[in-house]
């Protein structure tokens, strides 16, 4: 190799050297950005769960408060619901259908957390699940009590300026994927309207046990 050649790859590898760098410096970087989001929710949340003094209704809604600005409903909806089934509802009946899975996926993650009051939470580290566009990882939270472990994990990406879930599972159960089986099934046989009426029926009931449970239930 002629000293030329010599002089140019060692330039180019000198650059893809500086490349991977700043890649591997901003992923870190955004890892911890999104780990520590996601870790400061799910903190909040267990100290309102161990609020002894709090009644169940206060603690869910100020457990939705927490959680409602970190993760991304809408995105979460369209894929749940997935594109054909999307693509095919009128704009008024994605709108209706991205509002009633978010209350419905906000009291369902209540539901499947307020039994764990006394339990230490734990992290894992991030996992870089994807680098294209805005990078996506895997962030896994892990309930730990004396008998069990219980693993939830979040998937977030930036959507702007914020890191957002756009899914979730618990014990390895994707919340996306769960959800989008039962909704695909149910079209196959009624219409998208029926759906939506199902689902409101479902929160409505909720709702009505929380209230006749009363304020100490």
């Amino acid at each position: 190799m002629t000293a030329k050649a010599l002089t140019l790859a060692a330039l180019t590898l000198a650059t893809v050297g500086t490349a991977l760098s700043a890649t591997v410096t901003w992923s870190a970087e955004g890892s911890e950005e999104a780990a520590a989001i996601v870790k400061t929710a799910v903190d909040e949340v267990v100290a309102v769960l161990r609020e002894d003094s709090a009644t169940r209704i206060d603690k869910r809604e100020r457990t939705i408060e927490i959680v409602d600005p970190l993760i991304d409903f809408q995105l979460l909806a369209m894929l749940s619901l997935g594109k054909t089934h999307w693509s095919k509802a009128t704009p008024e009946q994605r709108g209706s259908f991205a509002d009633l899975f978010a209350e419905t996926l906000k009291l369902s993650y209540f539901e499947k957390l307020e039994l764990f009051t006394d339990e230490d939470v734990e992290f894992e580290a991030p996992v870089l699940t994807s680098s294209k566009g805005s990078p996506k990882y895997f962030i896994v939270s892990i309930i730990v009590s004396k008998s069990d472990r219980i693993e939830v994990g979040y998937h977030v990406t930036k959507r702007g300026d914020a890191w957002k879930v756009y899914d979730f599972e618990i014990e390895g159960v994707s919340v996306r994927k769960s959800y989008g089986s039962q909704y695909n099934d149910y079209l196959k046989e009624h219409g998208f309207d029926e759906l939506l009426a199902t689902m409101q029926e479902k929160i409505d009931k909720v709702k009505t046990r929380d209230s006749e449970l009363g304020s100490d239930g």
